[in-house]
């Protein structure tokens, strides 16, 4: 019951962040997504279970890939709708999800 609580606090903090944030597996599928990551690209109509790269350039998808090959963090620009560019961090998961996905988090408007 305790690890019960303990996950979903851990889910609702996540969902509440400020920032948004965004979980992708090694198969390069979204397997969670924040309120404000959802709300932050919702022009591009991101789901939780599509593949990364249906919603994102090619250019964007293979930063993805290489933040999986070298297990390094990164960041790049996401194109916005009006023209401007948001800076995203990719930052690969370590510990026991070392080489299991990445998390891309975005600050600001």
């Amino acid at each position: 019951e305790i690890k019960n609580h303990m996950l979903a606090l851990s889910h609702a903090i996540l969902e509440d962040l400020p920032m948004a944030v965004i979980g992708i597996d090694i198969k390069g599928v979204i397997v969670t997504a924040n309120k404000t990551a959802l709300k932050k690209l919702s022009h591009r109509g991101v789901e939780i279970g599509r593949p990364f790269g249906d919603f994102f350039k090619d250019r964007e998808a293979d930063h993805l890939r290489q933040v999986f090959k070298t297990g390094e963090k990164i960041q790049i620009e996401l194109q916005k709708t009006d023209g401007s560019a948001a800076v995203a961090t990719l930052l690969p998961l370590t510990g026991s999800f070392k080489d299991k996905g990445v998390i891309m988090s975005m600050i600001g408007d």
